[in-house]
């Protein structure tokens, strides 16, 4: 993999994906132009590749735009809230990784409406300021959207501790007497009591 960044290949996959689209292009007509496959090409669209020069020489020519125009990390008046949010600190402050959401999934829902998505956002980066939102109060609304959605139940959390309960006779109703959970610490994850 190339050794651009995550917003260089996002921005070069968006504009390629533009430019194939308005071209009313299909995965498998830029795959023929071009000589690349259309899996590759869906790589590059999602952000997750980006192709070496003679590749996008390919892509550009395929295209019918100049390289340079392509490399460029300007984005055209549609696409530019998108550009603007990815230059901005906004989505790299938001714990995607936490539920489970890719950079460039975010980013391609973006590219579908982005004046309509960047406009939620900046009402949502509004919203923030106006009542002086700290990031500690993003990152416990979302501690607190994710126990809901897991019913504030682990399923990994309760087996290990059924696990420990087997290994260590504690008294698991009224928990166990310090001096048994001190000995515990101290022996077993040798832990210094003081």
């Amino acid at each position: 993999m190339s050794s651009k960044t995550a917003n260089e290949r996002i921005i070069f996959g968006l504009k390629v994906r533009q430019r194939r689209q308005q071209m009313g292009l299909s995965f498998s007509d830029l795959s023929e132009a071009s000589g690349l496959s259309v899996s590759y090409l869906n790589e590059i669209e999602k952000g997750k590749k980006f192709p070496k020069l003679e590749k996008i020489g390919a892509l550009a020519e395929a295209l019918r735009v100049p390289v340079q125009e392509l490399m460029s990390t300007e984005l055209a008046d549609g696409l530019a809230p998108v550009g603007d949010l990815l230059q901005s600190n906004f989505l790299r402050e938001l714990p995607l990784d936490l539920f489970g959401i890719e950079l460039s999934k975010v980013v391609e829902i973006i590219a579908t409406a982005p004046k309509r998505v960047g406009a939620f956002i900046s009402t949502l980066v509004e919203l923030s300021r106006n009542y002086a939102l700290q990031e500690e109060n993003f990152y416990f609304g979302a501690l607190r959207s994710y126990l809901e959605m897991h019913h504030n139940y682990f399923e990994e959390i309760e087996e290990d501790v059924v696990r420990f309960t087997d290994q260590h006779p504690l008294r698991a109703t009224e928990g166990p007497p310090a001096d048994q959970l001190a000995r515990l610490l101290r022996e077993e994850y040798r832990y210094e009591i003081v």
